[in-house]
């Protein structure tokens, strides 16, 4: 299991070792793990993932490293058309597989017009599902920003995501 209560429930019913991360505060999902491990703040999830496997005595390597994902000139193509000087790219992932794990629209809303009012262009990124979510998220949107927003949901491929992702200043996303 990871962070959830359920996927602790999961480990606990149909695995026979549990192994998750440790709440901050001492609770009853910690009692069903085999194992409880610290999850590290300071360090990439990749490696508080990993951690996870140092129960089982499996090791990954003394320097593991993160594959870097390419994309190629025309996957990076969709950013020309959007790189205005003296801007700060920013993208927003505002939903999630889990509702549970999505910070409040207005919350969303809140920080847009935020980043608007200090001259950011804003990328919002979903899937085609989310379109229709981004779609109300937007509306709420003060018109006066709206030109500094972009709806990329479900419009966009992976590789042009990565290649967004790439020359983003800052990425606010959902756990999830």
């Amino acid at each position: 299991g990871q962070t959830s209560n359920i996927s602790a429930i999961m480990a606990y019913l149909t695995g026979k070792t549990s192994i998750g991360f440790k709440k901050n505060a001492k609770t009853l999902r910690d009692n069903v793990y085999d194992f409880s491990i610290d999850i590290n703040f300071k360090k990439h999830m990749f490696f508080n993932y990993m951690a996870l496997l140092k129960p089982l005595k499996i090791i990954y390597g003394k320097n593991p490293q993160l594959i870097r994902l390419n994309y190629g000139k025309r996957d990076s193509l969709i950013l020309r058309k959007f790189l205005v000087k003296n801007k700060k790219l920013v993208g927003i992932q505002p939903f999630s597989n889990i509702s549970a794990k999505e910070w409040p629209v207005e919350n969303f809303v809140k920080i847009i017009e935020y980043l608007c009012k200090r001259k950011c262009l804003i990328f919002i990124i979903g899937d085609e599902k989310e379109s229709v979510y981004v779609k109300s998220l937007i509306k709420n949107i003060n018109p006066i920003y709206k030109k500094q927003v972009i709806d990329l949901s479900g419009r966009i491929s992976v590789k042009e995501l990565i290649a967004l992702i790439d020359n983003l200043n800052l990425l606010l996303a959902n756990d999830g």
